[in-house]
């Protein structure tokens, strides 16, 4: 059949009864072992601060990390579609390891950046994980599968959390590298073992390279751009060329997709209303809800002068964040029953509309640190469901055959988009503030952060409401 422009090959999923449930595990292992190799070292920042004082070493270590993952998620995705996800995510895995190894035994701080930066290919790790669900796991399976897989990342992110801190309280800093490496190499092994190999979709010859290079060049200069605009200014000149090449490149690249057969990564999946209007909405929440997290923290540390803040030290800020990551287990699976009984399509719009109210919460109880402190508990469960809704409406609009690609756009869109999102929260939440640590936010700031949250919102819920898929359940093909 003729999916995105694509020949799809004969569909490989199968009913494998018990067995399905030893490959959703298996992928979950996997999912948590990409999560291992990232936030250790995330959560530990402040012992490489101790060890590396250098702002400029820190501020490479964080920002190369997620450049390099949020171009390996798009490129990466349409390798896996086109020549193989269980390979393609055996080759991520192992040039994670690689990043690891290089970062756990040199020492000298720029080879402990790039080797981190090596890493951020672990980006991809969850793209290609649910092209790996679609392709293996039976229809009905599929909602609950692809939520728990979700689940695994932002659920064992607090275990993480706590582990680094147990590492920057007893061991060196070369254990921040050494522990995703306790991870990757059991989830390699499993991953050969128990995913069942499929032959690919595309030659070789069919596939022009510089189609993938085009995207991820792109990708890269409206990322770079992004990051530029909270430095220089949105209208510098440096920000506003990363901006024009980015823009030149994209242009290109989407006019050669719709001239060749079998694209790298395939711009036409966009042609699909309910896909696009998928990833568009996830777009508009990255720049507005999905900043909660963020916003959190800052109203949590803000002196209480101006009647909204916390007073909380930047740890105790910080730690309203734990309740929030492990209340996503039970969000997350949830959310993966209701869309196997009612559709991926009412579940996913129930979760937008659920995301207001922990805003409108902080709307109106953002006085002292005990009501910040139910927020946070709130929003976690919600968000917790929120988040796997997105994916297992995003799987189930997507061809089965470029699953992993549209996941590789969207995670594009959501780095680009989480980016203009939390410039416009610091904008706004730390205003001429120099020291961000005694700062108060101005009410008519907040307001207007708040304004922008919810108009960002109900975009996202009229493009999906409008041109969001209308099929409630998933098909075998």
């Amino acid at each position: 059949m003729i999916a995105a422009g694509i020949v799809s090959v004969p569909a490989t999923q199968v009913d494998l009864g018990n067995g399905a449930w030893r490959i959703i595990a298996t992928i979950m292992a996997v999912t948590i072992a990409g999560v291992a190799s990232s936030a250790v070292i995330y959560a530990a920042t402040p012992l490489y601060i101790k060890v590396f004082p250098d702002p400029q070493i820190i501020g490479l270590l964080s920002s190369l990390y997620f450049l390099v993952g949020s171009v390996s998620a798009g490129l990466c995705g349409g390798i896996g579609d086109l020549y193989g996800r269980r390979t393609t995510l055996a080759w991520v895995l192992a040039i994670v390891a690689l990043g690891g190894t290089i970062g756990a035994s040199i020492g000298h701080p720029y080879v402990v950046v790039v080797a981190h930066a090596v890493q951020g290919v672990g980006i991809a790790v969850p793209t290609l994980c649910l092209g790996l669900l679609r392709e293996h796991v039976p229809a009905p399976r599929l909602p609950f599968a692809v939520a728990l897989v979700a689940t695994a990342s932002t659920g064992t992110a607090g275990f993480f959390f706590f582990l680094a801190g147990f590492i920057m309280d007893h061991y060196s800093w070369r254990w921040t590298f050494i522990v995703g490496l306790l991870f990757l190499v059991p989830a390699i092994s499993l991953l050969l073992t128990f995913i069942p190999h499929t032959a690919r979709t595309a030659r070789p010859s069919k596939v022009p390279a510089v189609n993938g290079l085009m995207f991820g060049l792109s990708s890269l200069c409206l990322l770079l751009a992004t990051g530029k605009a909270g430095e220089s200014g949105l209208f510098a000149v440096d920000t506003l060329c990363l901006f024009a090449l980015g823009l030149l490149v994209l242009y290109a690249w989407v006019r050669q997709s719709l001239r060749i057969e079998t694209p790298m990564v395939d711009v036409r999946l966009l042609l699909r209303p309910g896909l696009a209007a998928t990833i568009a909405a996830y777009g508009l929440l990255s720049v507005g809800v999905n900043q909660f997290p963020q916003v959190l923290i800052y109203v949590g540390r803000a002196t209480p002068a101006a009647g909204i803040g916390g007073g909380l030290s930047s740890t105790l800020a910080s730690a309203m964040l734990v309740p929030f990551s492990i209340l996503s287990l039970v969000g997350g699976p949830l959310a993966g029953l209701a869309a196997a009984r009612y559709g991926r399509r009412v579940v996913f719009l129930t979760g937008m509309a659920l995301v207001a109210v922990p805003w409108a919460m902080l709307a109106l109880l953002h006085h002292s640190h005990m009501t910040l402190s139910v927020i946070a508990i709130v929003a976690g469960f919600i968000y917790g469901g929120s988040s796997p809704a997105f994916r297992i409406a995003l799987v189930g609009e997507s061809p089965p055959s470029r699953t992993s690609s549209a996941m590789g756009i969207a995670e594009v869109l959501r780095a680009f988009s989480m980016g203009i999102g939390a410039q416009l929260v610091a904008m706004l939440m730390l205003g001429n503030h120099a020291k961000p640590e005694r700062m108060s936010i101005a009410p008519g700031n907040f307001h207007l952060l708040l304004a922008l949250v919810f108009v960002t919102l109900a975009g996202a819920f009229g493009i999906y409401q409008l041109f969001g898929g209308r099929e409630q359940k998933f098909r075998e093909s």
